[in-house]
């Protein structure tokens, strides 16, 4: 795990010297990703950059930036290569010998041996850049669910990047400016997408996405196409359960692979409780950690320890406290460089701060929501799908909650296509109808005129199209996993964790975890008659030997649920809100309609109806404003 960085000067616009200078300020900014080693290389055209935060192979000569054995190839690489040792195996019987012991060696061999077609080769979790000094080309990727963070600025052939945003805005050729069309977008997908970013100039390389640079400009492909195929669903029950657990014990295995301390986010609910239960198969000495607020009935807490329990853990909780919220909150905009429309990094923040003093790498339940159907939403698209139209009473609700605008969008500009592809835009208008009407009331002349010209929904629809499910339901597993879902999934576990120099990892989006879930039918993943717990259904069978029956049978309970914020929100946080809600940037910007933002604050301090998460997004806009454009 480390912060990467660098700048390839094709046609010598800046002097090496300064380049230099330059690197080594990116390097240090990046620090906190990988406090163990720092390193640069340069020659007369790449200037590349690492801090690294030592997993594996922890000794000196894993250092980055690291050189091929004829020093015409150079890698920074984030991430982890999961199956590293098979795939240093393989190299040696082709006489391809590694001088170290890490996978970022095995990665750069494996480049030289393979070029991009290594990506097919690779399980884990990376964003790595390769420069062929002979060729003058530098190859970039990144890993197919994005857990690893790569953006860029290219600009009259000078291609700057990073890990993340605040490295690539400590260089003197990149202008501060407000990104608009990415704020609209973070309101409806919480962080902003791939492959925008809230600064002008600076993009997000997309998931499962590979770019070449030379001197003659860039070219970004994708290079995972995953494709809805009904011919390839498991059939059998019992078949489907011996795979979930065969695929999950080995991806768990080899996912442990780490020389640094390793434990476990357990928040009591059923996916991170899997994964603990698996890794206890191999591992009697595990850590486990659990965040909330102590209060009568905690299910998290209460669920996290009956787990630990069960599975024989060293357990820790940290009961999260909101007293010394002004630090934690600028320490979210500092880390993140962008705003964040959720309360979710704050609760992951405090953890992998509390973590660190125990662990340096940690596994999460992540995605396993989105890859076997754990949302209530999921029942109801299952429902629909099954009844073949909107006889369903919820998603008929939810149709006539959608703003009339919306509407027009599905029926009018997508009306001469099929029904199918019209269902598609059905659950994206369905997903973003609150957001939308809450725009549509608080914003300003500039974002008013955005939103008419930029689409989120069309964004989001994408993916099922990518995807090609006939259904709402499957379409939307996958909209979740590749976007709809990328903040909780991605952002928050990286940024956050990084901050504190923790690494996140998540089994269930290793690829042949993804891939398997895929090949299961609807049938399998939702039980509608087992009402809250009839979603994920087959991993519940199969966990069932493994956990409690309280754990296997319970609720969905969503990770940091039971944290009061809402509460917070008119008690302590009360005057903190009012102020950014009002801040005068907001206005003279022409973004946000003020008045429209405290109207709302006072009516839900009232009682009255709260977006409480849409205004929350909105004050975080304006904190970042004040961090970056209050001059």
């Amino acid at each position: 795990m480390c912060g990467i960085c660098g700048i390839i000067d094709f046609n010598g616009l800046r002097q090496g010297e300064e380049l230099c200078g330059c690197v080594s300020g990116m390097v240090n900014s990046l620090h906190h990703r990988g406090p163990d080693f720092n390193g640069t290389y340069h020659d007369e055209t790449a200037y590349l950059g690492s801090s690294r935060l030592s997993i594996i192979d922890r000794t000196s000569k894993a250092k980055q930036p690291m050189a091929s054995s004829d020093g015409n190839y150079i890698i920074v690489f984030n991430g982890e290569i999961y199956n590293y040792i098979e795939l240093r195996r393989d190299l040696e019987r082709k006489g391809l010998f590694c001088r170290t012991k890490s996978d970022t060696e095995v990665l750069l061999n494996l480049f030289i041996d393979k070029g991009e077609n290594c990506l097919y080769d690779l399980r884990g979790m990376f964003a790595f850049a390769v420069w062929n000094k002979a060729e003058q080309t530098l190859f970039v990727a990144r890993d197919r669910m994005g857990e690893k963070p790569f953006v860029y600025h290219y600009e009259n052939g000078l291609f700057s990047f990073a890990s993340e945003i605040k490295t690539l805005l400590e260089l003197p050729w990149i202008d501060k400016k407000i990104n608009l069309p990415a704020l609209h977008y973070g309101l409806y997908f919480v962080t902003v997408p791939a492959p925008f970013s809230a600064f002008e100039g600076i993009h997000k390389l997309a998931p499962s996405s590979k770019m070449i640079i030379t001197s003659k400009g860039m070219v970004i492909k994708r290079y995972w196409h995953p494709r809805y195929r009904a011919d390839n669903f498991i059939k059998d029950p019992q078949e489907c359960m011996e795979a979930i657990t065969q695929c999950l014990g080995e991806t768990v295995k080899i996912i442990c692979r780490s020389d640094a301390p390793l434990g476990v986010m357990l928040s009591g609910g059923l996916d991170s409780s899997a994964i603990v239960a698996s890794m206890a198969q191999n591992n009697k000495n595990i850590d486990t950690f659990c965040v909330s607020k102590k209060k009568r009935g905690d299910d998290e807490f209460a669920a996290a320890s009956l787990v630990a329990s069960h599975c024989g853990t060293r357990h820790h909780e940290l009961e999260f406290r909101h007293d010394n919220y002004l630090t934690l909150f600028n320490e979210i905009v500092n880390s993140y460089s962008e705003p964040v429309a959720s309360f979710g990094p704050l609760h992951t923040h405090a953890l992998s701060s509390y973590i660190k003093k125990h662990v340096t790498v940690a596994l999460t339940g992540n995605g396993g929501d989105e890859l076997f159907g754990g949302y209530n939403e999921h029942r109801n698209l299952f429902e629909y799908d099954k009844s073949g139209g909107f006889e369903h009473d919820h998603i008929g609700r939810r149709i006539e909650q959608i703003p009339s605008d919306l509407k027009r969008k599905v029926y009018n500009r997508y009306g001469d296509q099929t029904a199918i592809e019209r269902k598609r835009y059905l659950y994206a208008a369905m997903r973003f109808a609150p957001i939308s009407l809450f725009c549509e009331k608080i914003y300003g002349k500039r974002m008013q005129e955005i939103s008419e010209s930029y689409d989120p929904l069309g964004l989001f629809v994408e993916w099922h199209e990518r995807y090609g499910a006939p259904g709402m339901f499957d379409g939307a597993l996958f909209q979740q996993l590749m976007q709809g879902s990328q903040h909780a999934l991605v952002d928050f576990p990286d940024i956050s964790g990084m901050a504190h120099s923790v690494e996140y990892r998540s089994p269930f989006l290793d690829v042949r975890m993804v891939e398997l879930g895929m090949r299961i039918p609807a049938t399998m993943k939702i039980r509608p008659d087992l009402q809250d717990a009839g979603g994920k259904w087959i991993l519940r069978k199969a966990l069932k030997p493994k956990l409690p029956k309280e754990i296997v049978e319970m609720d969905k309970v969503g990770f940091g649920a039971t944290i009061p914020y809402k509460q917070w929100y008119f008690t302590d946080w009360f005057k903190f809100l009012e102020e950014k809600l009002s801040n005068p940037l907001l206005a003279d910007l022409q973004l946000f309609d003020t008045k429209e933002l405290l109207d709302m604050f006072y009516n839900g301090a009232r009682g009255g109806v709260l977006l409480f998460d849409h205004l929350w997004g909105v004050a975080m806009i304006s904190m970042w404003l004040e961090n970056y454009f209050a001059d």
